[in-house]
């Protein structure tokens, strides 16, 4: 028997690490970012071994096995599984594939265990594989939100605390080359200048009180400028984005990624063409992840 899940793409705009925890369900981060309805649909069914495929091609999936290796942990009897994700977004463009897949897995392998555990057990073992692997820290939190989202209190499911702001805009995401998120979340001295810009930019998105996804974009583009993880090239793309009065932009943490709210979306996607950039055409999403009933 198969079991299916989805999950939405998200993509972090500003965050801050002020302190870690020891335990993970303890750790994550402050921040904002949109939530896409371009998503990661996972498709789970047990076998005789392991093994996660992305769009058909297999890779390591350490953070898939770890949810299915926490569950184990936690009293399911799985022998193996086989995980195939699928999604129009890429690994390592900063667009929470990692968190996608991991509460993904967690939907469809509880469906398969017959709900032996909690929605919130899914989701905080979502997270938890998230961040024992260096993959990710608030988007799961920002994922189980949906929409515009502002994570004020640092913590997994259950610890951390999200503001919900609904939208439904269009939104294109520009990708030109991937980042390692984990060497970044590794690095103490990185660490220490995102946390100081990206503190005040939580406290100045916490006070907007309208046109949230065009100020959650401006404070993006600062923290962007500040925090030291504009790469040359994205710095480009966005100073060429102004030129032709597309401002709204603003790069995804952590990839060499652009968030684009359009002004004008056929002039995007052929600014996307001529620089030769995935293009992808979305819209902000409410949807929270959710099992797919079998057809």
């Amino acid at each position: 028997m198969k079991s299916r899940a989805w999950a939405p793409g998200h993509s972090t705009l500003f965050f801050s690490v002020p302190y870690r925890g020891d335990i993970p369900q303890e750790r994550g981060s402050l921040g904002g970012g949109f939530n896409f309805s371009s998503g990661v649909e996972t498709t789970l069914s047990i076998t005789d071994h392991d093994q996660v495929l992305w769009n058909g091609k297999a890779i390591s999936g350490v953070v898939s096995l770890s949810v299915i290796d926490r569950f184990r942990e936690m009293g399911a009897t799985v022998s193996g599984v086989s995980i195939e994700h699928r999604s129009e977004l890429e690994i390592g463009f900063g667009l929470s594939t990692s968190g996608a897949g991991a509460l993904g897995v967690a939907l469809a392998i509880n469906e398969q265990l017959e709900n032996m555990f909690t929605i919130e057990e899914c989701y905080q073992t979502a997270h938890y594989a998230d961040v024992i692997n260096h993959t990710g820290l608030g988007s799961v939190m920002g994922q189980i939100t949906g929409g515009i989202e502002l994570r004020t209190k640092i913590g997994g499911p259950g610890v951390g605390h999200v503001k919900h702001i609904p939208g439904d805009e269009m939104i294109i995401i520009l990708m030109h080359s991937s980042l390692k998120t984990s060497e970044v979340l590794q690095s103490e001295e990185q660490m220490k200048k995102v946390t100081e810009s990206g503190l005040k930019k939580v406290d100045l998105a916490n006070s907007v009180e309208a046109d949230h996804i065009t100020q959650f974009l401006r404070i993006g583009r600062r923290f962007t400028e500040e925090c030291g993880l504009q790469t040359q090239g994205v710095g480009a793309f966005l100073s060429r984005l102004d030129e032709i009065n597309e401002d709204r932009s603003t790069m995804a943490m952590i990839g060499e990624t652009i968030i684009v709210y359009p002004r004008d979306p056929a002039q995007v996607v052929e600014f996307a063409r001529k620089y030769n950039l995935r293009c992808i055409v979305t819209s902000i999403s409410n949807q929270r992840p959710f099992t797919i009933p079998q057809s």
